[in-house]
């Protein structure tokens, strides 16, 4: 018995992360995309979090987005978390919260700092965990935080310009 519980808990259940976020994610908007990456800055215990936004026209094909935070970093068990999909860190979370970004972007850059490393990556459909890179920090050891940036908006407009306004969008996370 205790040879199963050890294979068990070794064993991981593979995620069609596609058809995942086909079905809950299919009609995500940019204010969940904000949401869910503060959200993540404020669970890695962010104390300043800043959204950059910039666009040309068409705002849609020249949407840029990049969330940045000053939080605890991406460390190994956090990491080890972000390639499960639905494993929370407790009650409170779902792990869902970076699929919000597949159905929005087509290049999503993840870049971490924590305890003198940096950790840089790829998220998109086919993200796998060997995907990732880390990298001892030479500049900044005690550098701690993330940076997330978000190009190639995959739909067709920004449906309201709402979306790219500072004073909505501050509104919206705050209330």
């Amino acid at each position: 018995l205790d040879y199963l519980c050890r294979l068990e808990s070794d064993l991981a259940m593979q995620v069609n992360v596609r058809a995942y976020v086909e079905q809950n994610f299919r009609n995500c908007s940019l204010e969940l995309v904000y949401f869910e990456m503060v959200a993540n800055a404020i669970d890695a215990d962010a104390t300043n979090i800043s959204i950059d936004i910039s666009h040309g026209e068409p705002k849609a094909e020249s949407l840029k987005i990049t969330i940045t935070d000053d939080g605890k970093g991406m460390d190994d068990d956090g990491y080890a978390r972000f390639c499960m999909l639905l494993q929370g860190r407790d009650g409170g979370h779902k792990g869902v919260g970076r699929v919000s970004l597949l159905p929005n972007f087509d290049s999503i850059t993840y870049t971490s700092y924590f305890s003198g490393k940096c950790r840089k990556m790829k998220f998109s459909y086919d993200f796998k965990a060997d995907d990732c890179k880390v990298t001892k920090q030479q500049l900044l050891p005690h550098k701690s935080g993330t940076s997330v940036e978000l190009e190639g908006y995959i739909k067709t407009r920004v449906w309201s310009d709402h979306y790219v306004t500072p004073s909505w969008i501050k509104d919206k996370l705050v209330n």
